[in-house]
């Protein structure tokens, strides 16, 4: 029979122990943690007239990495959507879908619904009256109040003025290099996309002007310039 010291019954019981207890990796090191991305949209939902914009916003946590991606779910008469998240409307009713998803994580996103009617308040294209007040009794707007082009394209733009026998008034483009504009109203895009803006303002009183939104998108067919 044989007869162990006591000090030999120690060391098995350490031995023993260095290698029980099972599980993977290194000893005393934890596991890393997994952040979850997580994009929320604001607004969720949203009532836009046919051809209007609205706003959207998102917010990515979980990584440091905050950047998105922003398009439209319905690839035809859904609408567009820039990479800000401005979304333009398409000018029939119905209902859009525009979604943001994480560059850190596409599968990770969020949508909003969006419902083109012209029953929806309005969008504020334009800024109507502006100036100070309404004082003069001078108003004017624009039309159309958002369009969009491709590189060097045309756009009419028609003005209405109201409560002054003047009529006249004066075409800019906000952007110094956002293209041009006659002062008949006609539009000419520039050759670089982005979003712009055209402004009309009474001769009558220079405080009143209106402004349209004006979204140059690659993937249509360039005009010439010029």
């Amino acid at each position: 029979m044989l007869r162990y010291t006591p000090a030999v019954l120690v060391l098995v019981a350490l031995v023993l122990a260095g290698c029980g207890g099972g599980g993977g990796g290194k000893p005393g090191t934890a596991a890393p943690d997994v952040l979850s991305v997580i994009v929320t949209i604001s607004p969720e939902t949203a009532e836009v007239r046919p051809g209007g914009t609205k706003q959207f916003a998102a917010t990515v946590t979980g990584t440091p990495d905050i950047a998105v991606t922003w398009s439209v779910e319905e690839a035809i008469d859904g609408g567009i959507v820039s990479q800000t998240g401005r979304y333009v409307a398409p000018s029939t009713e119905g209902t859009c879908h525009v979604r943001v998803a994480s560059r850190a994580d596409l599968t990770k996103f969020d949508v909003a619904t969006i419902t083109v009617t012209s029953s929806a308040p309005d969008d504020g294209g334009g800024d109507g009256g502006g100036g100070n007040g309404g004082d003069s009794g001078v108003t004017i707007s624009i039309v159309p109040n958002t369009c969009v082009l491709g590189v060097y394209g045309k756009q009419q733009f028609v003005a209405t003025v109201a409560g002054t026998s003047n009529t006249s008034v004066t075409w800019s483009v906000v952007e110094a290099s956002g293209g041009t504009i006659t002062q008949a109203g006609l539009y000419t895009a520039p050759g670089v996309v982005g979003e712009y803006h055209v402004k009309v303002t009474s001769q009558a009183d220079p405080t009143k002007s209106a402004t349209a939104n004006v979204f140059v998108i690659g993937g249509l067919p360039p005009m010439p310039p010029g």
